[in-house]
């Protein structure tokens, strides 16, 4: 009697935590992933203060404060940090560490510290850094070169737009967007498009920007976007599989469709480690519902199975482990681009740390090995100047401290660098004419994105 009591109780409480997140995933699927930020904020003397900006750093969801000076943000449940900003008072930095993801609503008070200063122009602390679009209201998303002219994806007076200038910053086409997209892409055949969340759009520009051919972000994802690029009759494509453990190039003729495999990457070891992992994950039935389809039917019943509460527990955390590091480390793509210079094809092979040069009809000509990829603060990025037919690598210190390191395109090997003097973190880095062009935050005001040009000389 006495071991049937005991052993009730252990049922009751395996029982209890069953309910307890078969109800949150049921009910609140969404609210797992995303976490609920509300606050007030007031000033020194606990007045109120509207028209506040909230900006999520890493999904750059921005939130205005209502004239009682409250606010609410919904953002994925990932540590962050939150930019406030008002003009009138000091930046504040509100981080939302991993204590706080425990909670899917958690709440502040917070006060601004007011600083007086002339509003105007942020100033840039090197001669050689400058505006490459002086418009210090305006806060920039995303960029891109059409011509000579610039494509602004921006935020002004309360309104996201897309805006074309050119090099005196001269407003030659604005165009209003209706909805919230994420960034610019341009395809295969140099057309750019809008992106958002679950659609994109072409952007058609002429004498005034329009809005085209709408389509589906997994119609775009699959059909255009593995066309990486245009050359005479042919188009080259690239193909992740398995789980982004292959990599695959090749190329289609477009008139008889002719199909040519260029070359083939594959991660031994990442593929050794995911069959591990994924034999593991299916031994002891430890995967969410964010996993691969194949193991989405794994029902929390078989998580469960424990002998006790104890054990059940441990596989739930040991479930969120797994399925961390199987998302962000194992199936992360093989990082190997390829570009075009004066009709020579130069793929970049950074898992087996060789650069392959291929000539116009995918025919392989000669392949060197490489080594700035093992060199400490790459970034895997590599950055192509399409006007001086140059490739660059990216390079980043812990601090944010960036450089670009230029290399011989016949060899692989570093021949110069370049650092960028003044801001910290650069984003979307770009190189055009003698100029790289980059977006970083305002000094003064971290709600506001600017966009920089350098010389590189």
């Amino acid at each position: 009697m006495l071991n049937l009591f005991k052993n009730l109780k252990i049922f009751n409480l395996i029982l209890s935590i069953f309910l307890i997140f078969y109800s949150q995933n049921i009910f609140s699927q969404n609210k797992q992933n995303n976490i609920t930020i509300t606050g007030k904020i007031t000033d020194e003397q606990k007045k109120p203060i509207g028209n506040v900006y909230i900006l999520d750093v890493k999904t750059r969801k921005t939130v205005i404060t209502d004239k009682n000076g409250t606010f609410i943000i919904i953002i994925p449940k990932n540590a962050t940090t939150l930019k406030i900003s008002h003009i009138g008072y000091k930046p504040y930095r509100l981080d939302i560490s991993k204590k706080y993801l425990k909670k899917d609503t958690i709440s502040f008070n917070i006060i601004l510290e007011a600083e007086v200063y002339t509003i105007q122009p942020v100033e840039v602390y090197s001669e050689r850094v400058n505006f490459a679009y002086d418009n210090y209201k305006a806060n920039i998303y995303d960029y891109e070169f059409t011509g000579d002219n610039i494509l602004l994806y921006l935020f002004e007076n309360q309104t996201k737009k897309l805006r074309i200038v050119d090099n005196s910053d001269s407003i030659l086409s604005d165009f209003k967007i209706p909805v919230d997209f994420e960034n610019f892409y341009k395809d295969c055949f140099g057309n750019i498009h809008l992106i958002s969340e679950d659609s994109a759009y072409q952007i058609y520009i002429d004498t005034a920007l329009y809005l085209i051919d709408k389509t589906s972000i997994d119609t775009f994802n699959t059909n255009l976007k593995p066309c990486i690029l245009s050359i005479n009759e042919d188009l080259i494509f690239q193909k992740y599989q398995y789980y982004n453990q292959y990599l695959t190039y090749f190329m289609i003729n477009k008139t008889n469709k002719n199909k040519k495999i260029l070359t083939v990457i594959h991660d031994n070891k990442g593929e050794a480690l995911f069959n591990m992992y994924y034999k593991s994950v299916m031994e002891y039935k430890l995967f969410s519902s964010n996993g691969p389809p194949e193991m989405q039917d794994i029902s929390f019943s078989d998580v469960m199975d424990s002998n006790n509460a104890y054990d059940a527990m441990t596989n739930i955390n040991d479930l969120k482990v797994r399925t961390w590091f199987f998302e962000k480390i194992i199936t992360t793509p093989i990082y190997a681009p390829l570009f075009l210079i004066s009709d020579t094809l130069f793929l970049f092979d950074h898992l087996n740390n060789f650069l392959l040069i291929y000539n116009i009809k995918g025919e392989l000509i000669t392949k060197h090995e490489i080594s700035y990829n093992k060199q400490d603060g790459w970034a895997k990025e590599l950055i192509m100047d399409y006007d001086n037919e140059r490739i660059f690598a990216k390079f980043c210190t812990s601090t944010g401290l960036t450089s670009l390191k230029q290399l011989d395109i016949h060899t692989g090997k570093i021949i110069k660098e370049y650092n960028l003097e003044v801001h910290r973190y650069p984003r979307n880095i770009k190189i055009k004419g003698n100029f790289v062009y980059y977006i970083s935050e305002n000094p003064k005001d971290f709600s506001l994105d600017y966009l920089y040009k350098q010389p590189l000389e």
